[in-house]
Protein backbone atom coordinates (compact mmCIF):
# COMPACT_ATOMS: atom_id res chain seq x y z
CA UNK A 1 0.00 0.00 0.00
CA UNK A 2 1.66 3.01 -0.96
CA UNK A 3 1.43 6.21 1.17
CA UNK A 4 1.50 9.84 -0.24
CA UNK A 5 2.59 11.83 2.61
CA UNK A 6 4.80 14.59 -0.06
CA UNK A 7 4.23 16.05 -3.03
CA UNK A 8 6.19 18.93 -5.25
CA UNK A 9 5.01 19.51 -8.30
CA UNK A 10 6.18 23.44 -8.89
CA UNK A 11 7.96 24.63 -12.00
CA UNK A 12 6.67 22.10 -14.04
CA UNK A 13 4.61 24.04 -16.69
CA UNK A 14 1.38 22.40 -15.73
CA UNK A 15 -1.57 23.30 -17.13
CA UNK A 16 -5.06 22.80 -16.81
CA UNK A 17 -7.16 22.85 -13.05
CA UNK A 18 -5.71 21.23 -9.50
CA UNK A 19 -7.46 17.90 -9.34
CA UNK A 20 -10.30 17.36 -6.72
CA UNK A 21 -9.19 13.50 -6.73
CA UNK A 22 -6.34 14.91 -4.59
CA UNK A 23 -8.61 14.62 -1.46
CA UNK A 24 -8.07 11.09 -1.99
CA UNK A 25 -3.96 11.63 -1.02
CA UNK A 26 -6.00 11.21 2.62
CA UNK A 27 -2.42 10.95 4.17
CA UNK A 28 -0.87 14.01 2.06
CA UNK A 29 0.96 16.78 4.45
CA UNK A 30 3.13 18.74 1.65
CA UNK A 31 1.27 20.07 -1.22
CA UNK A 32 3.41 22.09 -3.79
CA UNK A 33 2.06 23.22 -7.06
CA UNK A 34 3.60 26.82 -6.96
CA UNK A 35 5.36 28.21 -10.31
CA UNK A 36 3.07 26.97 -12.76
CA UNK A 37 0.07 27.32 -15.65
CA UNK A 38 -2.55 25.84 -13.40
CA UNK A 39 -5.83 28.15 -13.68
CA UNK A 40 -9.81 27.50 -12.46
CA UNK A 41 -10.71 27.91 -9.26
CA UNK A 42 -9.22 26.08 -6.06
CA UNK A 43 -11.13 22.91 -5.51
CA UNK A 44 -13.28 22.96 -2.05
CA UNK A 45 -12.17 19.15 -1.85
CA UNK A 46 -8.87 20.15 -0.80
CA UNK A 47 -10.52 20.48 2.62
CA UNK A 48 -10.77 17.06 3.28
CA UNK A 49 -6.86 16.67 3.72
CA UNK A 50 -6.91 16.46 7.39
CA UNK A 51 -2.80 15.96 7.59
CA UNK A 52 -2.17 18.65 5.41
CA UNK A 53 0.60 20.72 7.02
CA UNK A 54 1.57 22.53 4.04
CA UNK A 55 0.14 24.33 0.65
CA UNK A 56 1.64 26.25 -1.89
CA UNK A 57 -0.30 27.55 -4.85
CA UNK A 58 1.53 30.74 -5.68
CA UNK A 59 2.46 31.53 -8.93
CA UNK A 60 -0.53 30.25 -11.30
CA UNK A 61 -3.79 31.53 -12.45
CA UNK A 62 -6.22 30.52 -10.08
CA UNK A 63 -9.29 32.73 -9.72
CA UNK A 64 -12.14 32.13 -7.94
CA UNK A 65 -12.97 32.25 -4.08
CA UNK A 66 -10.66 30.91 -1.47
CA UNK A 67 -12.98 27.54 -0.82
CA UNK A 68 -14.34 28.23 2.96
CA UNK A 69 -13.45 24.99 3.26
CA UNK A 70 -9.55 25.16 3.50
CA UNK A 71 -10.98 26.35 7.58
CA UNK A 72 -11.33 22.72 7.73
CA UNK A 73 -6.84 22.06 7.56
CA UNK A 74 -6.90 21.88 11.46
CA UNK A 75 -2.68 20.74 11.10
CA UNK A 76 -2.29 23.14 8.01
CA UNK A 77 0.58 25.31 9.03
CA UNK A 78 1.81 26.72 5.79
CA UNK A 79 -0.91 28.46 3.41
CA UNK A 80 0.49 30.11 0.30
CA UNK A 81 -2.06 31.40 -2.76
CA UNK A 82 -0.30 34.46 -3.66
CA UNK A 83 0.33 35.74 -7.35
CA UNK A 84 -3.08 34.30 -8.74
CA UNK A 85 -5.97 36.11 -9.77
CA UNK A 86 -8.39 35.32 -6.68
CA UNK A 87 -11.61 37.39 -5.94
CA UNK A 88 -13.72 37.58 -3.49
CA UNK A 89 -14.05 38.28 0.38
CA UNK A 90 -11.26 36.42 3.25
CA UNK A 91 -13.29 33.68 4.40
CA UNK A 92 -14.15 34.15 7.80
CA UNK A 93 -13.61 29.90 8.37
CA UNK A 94 -9.79 30.51 7.99
CA UNK A 95 -9.72 31.85 11.76
CA UNK A 96 -9.96 28.30 12.65
CA UNK A 97 -6.47 27.55 11.56
CA UNK A 98 -5.29 27.81 15.09
CA UNK A 99 -1.38 26.35 13.58
CA UNK A 100 -0.70 28.61 10.89
CA UNK A 101 2.26 29.96 10.92
CA UNK A 102 2.64 31.24 7.60
CA UNK A 103 -0.22 32.74 5.26
CA UNK A 104 0.71 34.38 1.95
CA UNK A 105 -2.12 36.09 -0.29
CA UNK A 106 -0.04 39.08 -1.80
CA UNK A 107 -1.12 40.02 -5.40
CA UNK A 108 -4.99 38.62 -6.22
CA UNK A 109 -8.11 41.27 -6.39
CA UNK A 110 -9.20 40.07 -3.23
CA UNK A 111 -11.78 42.47 -1.92
CA UNK A 112 -13.80 43.48 1.78
CA UNK A 113 -12.04 43.96 5.24
CA UNK A 114 -9.97 41.49 7.48
CA UNK A 115 -12.43 39.18 9.73
CA UNK A 116 -12.38 39.91 13.18
CA UNK A 117 -12.12 35.79 14.10
CA UNK A 118 -8.39 36.32 12.35
CA UNK A 119 -7.23 37.57 16.00
CA UNK A 120 -7.27 33.38 16.60
CA UNK A 121 -4.04 33.42 14.43
CA UNK A 122 -1.77 33.38 17.81
CA UNK A 123 0.81 31.01 16.44
CA UNK A 124 0.94 33.67 13.20
CA UNK A 125 4.70 34.13 12.23
CA UNK A 126 4.51 35.27 8.38
CA UNK A 127 1.34 37.66 6.95
CA UNK A 128 0.92 39.18 3.83
CA UNK A 129 -2.34 40.77 1.75
CA UNK A 130 -0.01 43.37 -0.12
CA UNK A 131 -1.26 44.25 -3.57
CA UNK A 132 -4.91 43.29 -3.08
CA UNK A 133 -8.26 45.36 -2.64
CA UNK A 134 -9.09 45.14 0.99
CA UNK A 135 -11.10 48.12 2.86
CA UNK A 136 -11.73 48.79 6.14
CA UNK A 137 -9.34 49.90 8.94
CA UNK A 138 -6.08 48.22 10.01
CA UNK A 139 -7.40 45.59 12.64
CA UNK A 140 -6.08 46.40 16.24
CA UNK A 141 -5.92 42.64 16.65
CA UNK A 142 -3.15 42.27 14.98
CA UNK A 143 -0.64 43.14 18.23
CA UNK A 144 -2.40 39.05 19.79
CA UNK A 145 -0.42 38.06 17.20
CA UNK A 146 2.64 38.38 19.23
CA UNK A 147 4.64 35.60 17.09
CA UNK A 148 4.75 37.54 13.92
CA UNK A 149 8.00 38.51 12.54
CA UNK A 150 6.82 39.87 9.11
CA UNK A 151 4.15 42.05 8.28
CA UNK A 152 2.99 42.77 4.64
CA UNK A 153 -0.11 45.32 4.17
CA UNK A 154 0.89 47.22 1.61
CA UNK A 155 -1.39 48.33 -2.03
CA UNK A 156 -4.63 47.77 -0.65
CA UNK A 157 -7.22 50.36 0.17
CA UNK A 158 -7.55 50.09 3.91
CA UNK A 159 -8.37 53.92 5.79
CA UNK A 160 -8.62 55.23 9.07
CA UNK A 161 -6.67 54.66 11.92
CA UNK A 162 -2.91 52.93 11.67
CA UNK A 163 -2.28 51.27 14.75
CA UNK A 164 1.53 51.79 14.85
CA UNK A 165 1.84 52.40 18.14
CA UNK A 166 0.63 48.97 18.78
CA UNK A 167 2.47 47.55 15.58
CA UNK A 168 6.22 49.40 16.95
CA UNK A 169 5.92 47.37 19.89
CA UNK A 170 5.30 43.57 18.87
CA UNK A 171 8.02 41.82 20.48
CA UNK A 172 8.98 39.90 17.17
CA UNK A 173 8.14 41.90 14.25
CA UNK A 174 10.94 42.56 12.09
CA UNK A 175 9.69 43.86 8.69
CA UNK A 176 6.72 46.12 8.32
CA UNK A 177 5.29 47.00 5.11
CA UNK A 178 2.53 49.32 4.86
CA UNK A 179 1.13 52.08 2.46
CA UNK A 180 -1.97 53.51 0.93
CA UNK A 181 -4.16 54.18 4.15
CA UNK A 182 -6.17 56.96 3.70
CA UNK A 183 -6.58 59.72 6.53
CA UNK A 184 -7.21 62.99 6.04
CA UNK A 185 -5.50 63.58 9.28
CA UNK A 186 -2.46 62.13 9.27
CA UNK A 187 -0.39 59.82 11.62
CA UNK A 188 1.82 61.25 14.10
CA UNK A 189 5.18 58.95 14.51
CA UNK A 190 4.76 57.06 17.73
CA UNK A 191 6.12 58.35 20.72
CA UNK A 192 6.66 55.28 22.85
CA UNK A 193 8.10 52.42 20.43
CA UNK A 194 9.73 49.85 21.77
CA UNK A 195 11.55 49.03 18.01
CA UNK A 196 13.50 46.40 19.26
CA UNK A 197 13.56 43.86 16.67
CA UNK A 198 12.22 45.96 13.98
CA UNK A 199 15.53 45.49 11.01
CA UNK A 200 13.20 46.91 7.98
CA UNK A 201 10.76 49.54 7.45
CA UNK A 202 9.58 49.85 3.96
CA UNK A 203 8.86 53.08 2.49
CA UNK A 204 5.35 52.72 2.65
CA UNK A 205 5.43 53.55 6.03
CA UNK A 206 6.15 57.16 5.36
CA UNK A 207 4.13 57.54 2.47
CA UNK A 208 0.82 57.18 4.52
CA UNK A 209 1.08 60.94 6.16
CA UNK A 210 3.10 59.95 8.99
CA UNK A 211 4.52 63.05 10.29
CA UNK A 212 7.38 64.29 11.17
CA UNK A 213 11.62 65.34 10.95
CA UNK A 214 13.26 62.06 8.99
CA UNK A 215 17.20 62.95 8.99
CA UNK A 216 19.84 60.74 7.38
CA UNK A 217 21.57 59.91 10.52
CA UNK A 218 18.05 57.76 10.95
CA UNK A 219 18.53 55.62 8.25
CA UNK A 220 21.21 53.42 10.47
CA UNK A 221 19.92 53.23 14.15
CA UNK A 222 21.91 51.11 16.94
CA UNK A 223 21.47 50.59 20.38
CA UNK A 224 20.48 54.23 22.01
CA UNK A 225 17.16 56.01 22.46
CA UNK A 226 15.62 58.70 20.09
CA UNK A 227 12.80 60.65 20.31
CA UNK A 228 11.84 58.52 23.16
CA UNK A 229 11.42 54.86 20.88
CA UNK A 230 14.39 52.64 21.28
CA UNK A 231 15.48 50.99 18.26
CA UNK A 232 18.39 48.23 18.20
CA UNK A 233 20.25 45.98 15.80
CA UNK A 234 20.80 48.19 13.03
CA UNK A 235 17.47 49.32 11.70
CA UNK A 236 16.64 49.97 8.44
CA UNK A 237 14.26 52.91 7.34
CA UNK A 238 13.67 53.05 3.83
CA UNK A 239 14.19 57.15 3.61
CA UNK A 240 17.78 57.87 1.92
CA UNK A 241 16.84 61.74 1.51
CA UNK A 242 17.84 64.50 4.57
CA UNK A 243 15.97 66.97 6.19
CA UNK A 244 12.51 65.68 4.53
CA UNK A 245 9.06 66.99 6.26
CA UNK A 246 5.61 65.31 5.27
CA UNK A 247 2.80 67.75 4.71
CA UNK A 248 -0.77 67.57 3.90
CA UNK A 249 -0.17 67.07 -0.27
CA UNK A 250 3.54 65.87 -0.73
CA UNK A 251 7.10 66.25 0.08
CA UNK A 252 8.78 69.14 0.74
CA UNK A 253 12.31 70.31 1.70
CA UNK A 254 13.17 71.68 4.88
CA UNK A 255 16.77 73.34 3.47
CA UNK A 256 17.86 73.92 0.10
CA UNK A 257 16.22 72.71 -2.99
CA UNK A 258 19.32 71.98 -5.51
CA UNK A 259 19.83 68.25 -5.82
CA UNK A 260 17.76 66.82 -2.78
CA UNK A 261 14.56 68.59 -4.28
CA UNK A 262 15.22 67.44 -7.61
CA UNK A 263 15.58 63.94 -6.18
CA UNK A 264 12.30 63.96 -4.07
CA UNK A 265 10.51 65.63 -6.94
CA UNK A 266 11.71 62.31 -9.01
CA UNK A 267 11.14 60.29 -5.74
CA UNK A 268 7.28 61.55 -5.94
CA UNK A 269 6.52 61.54 -9.52
CA UNK A 270 7.76 57.27 -9.35
CA UNK A 271 5.44 56.84 -6.43
CA UNK A 272 2.37 58.04 -8.64
CA UNK A 273 3.01 55.50 -11.16
CA UNK A 274 3.37 52.83 -8.22
CA UNK A 275 1.99 50.14 -9.32
CA UNK A 276 -1.68 48.56 -7.60
CA UNK A 277 -0.43 45.26 -8.03
CA UNK A 278 2.78 45.13 -5.98
CA UNK A 279 5.59 42.76 -6.25
CA UNK A 280 7.43 40.40 -4.00
CA UNK A 281 7.02 41.75 -0.27
CA UNK A 282 4.26 44.73 -1.25
CA UNK A 283 5.34 47.96 -2.22
CA UNK A 284 8.08 48.18 -5.07
CA UNK A 285 8.19 51.35 -7.53
CA UNK A 286 7.39 51.02 -11.09
CA UNK A 287 10.56 51.88 -13.35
Amino acid sequence: MVIHMHSDLSTNFLSGSVPSSLENLSSLKYLRLSTNFLSGSIPPSLGNLSSLQYLNLMFNMLSGQIPEELGNLSSLRYMALGFNELTGQLPPELGRLRSLHVLGLTSNNLSGELPENYANFVGLQQFSVAGNRLTGQIPRFIAKWTELYYLSLSGNDFEGELPLELLFNMSYLEYLFVSDVRSSAGFPFPKNANMTGIRYLKQGVIWNGICGRITERQRWLSKGERAGSRFSRGVVLSVDLEGLVRVCGGWSVKAGDGAVGSAVRDRERKMRKCTRRLCGCGGELEG
